[in-house]
């Protein structure tokens, strides 16, 4: 797994580091340090890192997170920052696989969270009316229902 968001970002308060290098933190970051990140911006760079984790093609995790590949190419060639919505919909994304990987710690060391998520993610669900969760990864309102929906079957609720 690549170390994602670990560029230093620029740090207006003193002695604060914005770098992670697992989705696990991605997940668990307080809610404060997740809006310092996102308002700083996620580099581009980091969106490529994901691409490559989850094992997708970067058209098909552009389309679901609504970042033009062109924009992210561009960014990436210049070794820009993310928008802040393009920034928050990164974040969401590395934090959903840190919630899968932390539901699984310790139950088995070669499991692969962002490549089970990338797979996840285009299943039919009936939780979610038989539509796929990769059709709500575009806003923050649909992260949160996804999150949910993982949420409830660690519970072992029936969806």
């Amino acid at each position: 797994m690549h170390a994602i968001f670990s560029s230093a970002l620029p740090q207006p308060h003193a002695a604060r580091s914005y770098s992670f290098d697992s989705f696990d933190k991605a997940f668990t970051m307080p809610a404060m340090e997740k809006i310092e990140l996102v308002e700083h911006g996620v580099k581009a760079s980091d969106f490529k890192k994901l691409v490559e984790d989850m094992g997708l093609a970067q058209e098909e995790l552009s389309r679901a997170l609504r970042i033009s590949v062109s924009t992210i190419n561009r960014k990436v060639k210049r070794d820009e920052i993310l928008s802040i919505d393009e920034s928050e919909r990164v974040l969401n994304m590395a934090s959903l696989i840190g919630q899968v990987s932390v539901m699984v710690a310790g139950a088995d060391t070669q499991f692969n969270a962002a490549q089970w998520v990338a797979s996840w993610i285009e299943q039919p669900l009936p939780a979610l009316g038989g539509r796929r969760p990769v059709e709500f990864l575009g806003t923050s309102s649909g992260f949160q229902m996804v999150a949910n929906v993982l949420r409830t079957m660690q519970s072992g609720a029936y969806l």
